[in-house]
């Protein structure tokens, strides 16, 4: 009786033991592949200074928030995007794999200037495609910053070329 208590109270620290470290592990994996997004607000302003429209954008500031974007996002409200940062200016490329929501995207330079705009990105959210044969889109010259903004807004709004962006934490 007694060899079966100390087996039982064995196994017992044994299975806690394995638990702690599935759950050590588990909260590890986490923290690596589940970045926050920061929230930062944004408001594009004509050449009078005047405001024309404001957006509630989550920030992709690292290459792994950058590669998710917006995937897998089933609905965007009208005053909700993303802004897609780096540390230089390069030529952005960006595609729509797993994403379920068209979007404008425009592009800044490092002064928060508008420098080009790409109106109503096709989803390929759900689709059966290889990634080959999903459409790249890029204005071709370099810029710091891109928006991703709901599908047919920067018509909507007057978003122009020229125009300025005041981003506020």
């Amino acid at each position: 009786m007694r060899k079966e208590i100390n087996n039982f109270k064995i196994k017992k620290y044994v299975y806690i033991a394995v638990v702690v470290f599935l759950l050590f592990l588990y909260s590890g994996v986490n923290s690596i592949n589940a970045q926050a997004y920061r929230v930062v607000n944004a408001t594009f302003t004509n050449n009078d200074n005047e405001k024309i429209a404001s957006y509630e954008l989550k920030v992709a500031d690292t290459v792994q928030l950058r590669t998710k974007g917006l995937m897998f996002v089933k609905a965007l409200n009208d005053n909700e995007g993303m802004l897609f940062s780096y540390d230089e200016d390069i030529v952005m490329n960006f595609w729509m794999k797993n994403t379920f929501v068209p979007l404008d995207i425009v592009f800044l330079n490092e002064h928060y200037i508008v420098v080009g705009i790409i109106e109503n990105m096709i989803p390929q959210g759900g689709k059966d495609i290889r990634d080959d044969d999903i459409p790249r889109y890029s204005i071709n010259r370099k810029s710091r910053y891109a928006i991703e903004i709901p599908a047919f807004s920067a018509k909507k709004y007057g978003i122009k070329i020229g125009y300025k962006v005041n981003i506020q934490n």
